[in-house]
């Protein structure tokens, strides 16, 4: 088994294979477990699909859009117990040290002692609070997104998607300060960063100014300009693997480094973001003319069949009912 550096091997593999999530209050304790001191399982498969893929293959759900849509509590909660911690470091963890790589099935290689450490389990403590700020910045960046791709989009749109992708930096910075104080910097988690907020609300700034001086309309540079400043904050490492060299997040203590590497890869490749017109949720555009996503695509068209056909299907129920009420009076029906 191919071993990386420990801060490579955290953004390689899932944060553990089977989580738990406890609530009391606003607070969310996440228990990771790996049991039988099994390897996590292993993201590079998701790093080159979603890299390389072709569209009709790819998923129309990456773990980003999936949490761009997860709106209630227990949306949250339940894509913490798949993916793991949002920004949370870990604050405990228990873990056994081998002398021996060859023998361990372990995840990480220390470069200091050679040592490969299995970690059975860990923990971490995160506020639902944040996570919802969070996840506001993901939907708002996935709307924007979207709207960057649309055609004969009116600028009061695109400027409306860019103030609430600001109005959610601002929610976020307010929450990391108000609880991490106005000079720390988040490690793991670079939404907090003073340097983006200001940075994107001069870049919002200019598109208000844009807008008003009526010139020049069009604001899908500056809407773009604002969605690299975003991601930048999220620099991508670059692995060699066994079809080449591929790019993938950078290490965090939470998967928001993988979030924002899924949203960077969209904007890179001019991905198409749609909202399912059946659920709301977020999903990538595949084929030309989707509009639901695939566990909605049939209920859709079934709709917007019945819409189509409404007037006909009404008549034939009613010509049903009556056939049946016939039969159950004792008398035949018509021929």
């Amino acid at each position: 088994m191919r071993l990386f550096s420990d801060e490579t091997a955290t953004i390689l593999r899932v944060w553990a294979n089977r989580i738990e999530v406890e609530q009391a209050g606003d607070e969310l304790v996440i228990f990771g477990t790996n049991p039988g001191k099994a390897t996590p399982h292993d993201l590079l498969q998701l790093f080159n699909h979603y890299l390389f893929a072709p569209d009709r293959e790819r998923e129309a759900k990456g773990p980003h859009l999936e949490f761009a849509s997860a709106k209630s509590e227990a949306e949250l909660i339940q894509f913490i117990k798949k993916w793991g911690p949002i920004t949370a470091a870990y604050v405990g963890e228990h873990d056994w040290s081998k002398k021996h790589p060859e023998i361990n099935r372990g995840v990480q290689a220390s470069a200091s002692s050679g040592e490969v450490r299995t970690t059975e389990s860990k923990k971490a403590v995160e506020s639902l609070r944040r996570v919802r700020k969070v996840q506001a910045v993901i939907a708002a960046a996935a709307s924007l997104i979207k709207i960057s791709h649309e055609k004969n989009r009116a600028p009061e749109t695109i400027l409306g998607a860019m103030s609430q992708l600001v109005s959610s930096l601002q929610e976020e910075w307010r929450e990391f300060h108000a609880t991490s104080g106005p000079n720390e910097i988040s490690p793991g988690c670079e939404l907090g960063s003073s340097g983006l907020l200001v940075d994107c609300e001069m870049i919002h700034g200019d598109a208000k100014r844009k807008r008003a001086s009526r010139k020049d309309p069009d604001l899908t540079e500056l809407c773009r300009d604002l969605l690299c400043a975003l991601v930048n904050r999220f620099p991508d490492h670059l692995i060699s693997t066994k079809q080449g060299v591929l790019p993938v997040p950078a290490a965090g203590h939470g998967v928001l480094p993988l979030l924002m590497f899924m949203l960077r890869q969209d904007l890179i490749s001019g991905r198409r973001i749609i909202i399912c017109e059946k659920c709301g949720d977020y999903l990538l555009q595949r084929r030309h003319g989707e509009r639901a996503c695939p566990s909605c695509k049939d209920a859709l068209r079934a709709k917007r069949y019945y819409e189509r056909k409404r007037k006909k299907i009404l008549r034939r129920r009613k010509e049903k009912r009556r056939l049946r009420t016939k039969t159950k009076g004792g008398l035949e029906p018509s021929k």
